[in-house]
């Protein structure tokens, strides 16, 4: 089994068929990460069913506002970060990530 705890969050790591499925499990107790692994994640591994979901794409504004959240206030530059967080919401919108690319947003007439 493949567990490991990074950040104070359980995460895992399962080689498997030449593939290497992993990801959080959103908890920080050893005992309920087992269970959510076992239960949840690996009969859905073993069944190869793990990689016939698409990854969900975020929008561009969840990952703006999980930066604000999770990373930013660990920053000296949080309070410049507040500033100009407003400036990303409003150029970006409801983009998705995959949307962006370094010439500009894909169907817009804004470029970067």
């Amino acid at each position: 089994m493949g567990l490991y705890k990074k950040r104070g969050i359980w995460y895992f790591c399962k080689q498997y068929g030449g593939r290497k499925p992993q990801g959080c499990l959103g908890t920080d107790k050893k005992t309920l990460a087992v269970e959510l692994y076992e239960r949840k994640h690996l009969p859905r591994i073993l069944d190869s069913s793990w990689w016939d979901e698409p990854a969900a794409v975020p929008s561009m504004k969840e990952v703006i506002d999980k930066y604000m959240r999770e990373v930013s206030p660990l920053q000296k530059e949080h309070r410049r970060n507040l500033e100009i967080a407003p400036h990303f919401y409003d150029f970006f919108g409801d983009f998705l990530v995959s949307d962006v690319t370094p010439q500009g947003c894909l169907h817009t007439r804004r470029s970067v």
